[in-house]
């Protein structure tokens, strides 16, 4: 069955609607570093449950360097950075 021109137009406006959500404004770079490094810090939260549950045979594999590796990594440092705003915001 045909579509009327109002369910036509009512489509058309609906799925702008939603190309318009989209279409955000992109995020600061402040606050995509901020979630870059909580999502560093989750990985290495999980790296240290495995590493912490690694049978005491593996520590010294190269699994087990590789995953002491990236628990030794100072993520925290990278949380702390003051970055430049830009545009004589500093």
């Amino acid at each position: 069955m045909a579509m009327s021109n109002a369910e036509r137009q009512r489509r058309y406006r609906r799925r702008q609607r939603a190309v318009q959500r989209q279409a955000r404004r992109p995020q600061s770079r402040q606050r995509r570093w901020d979630e870059a490094v909580n999502v560093l810090l989750e990985l290495q939260q999980e790296y240290q449950v495995w590493l912490d549950n690694l049978p005491d045979s593996l520590r010294e594999s190269p699994v087990g360097e590789k995953l002491e590796e990236v628990c030794n990594l100072d993520l925290e440092s990278l949380a702390m950075q003051d970055l430049p705003r830009g545009w004589g915001r500093d």
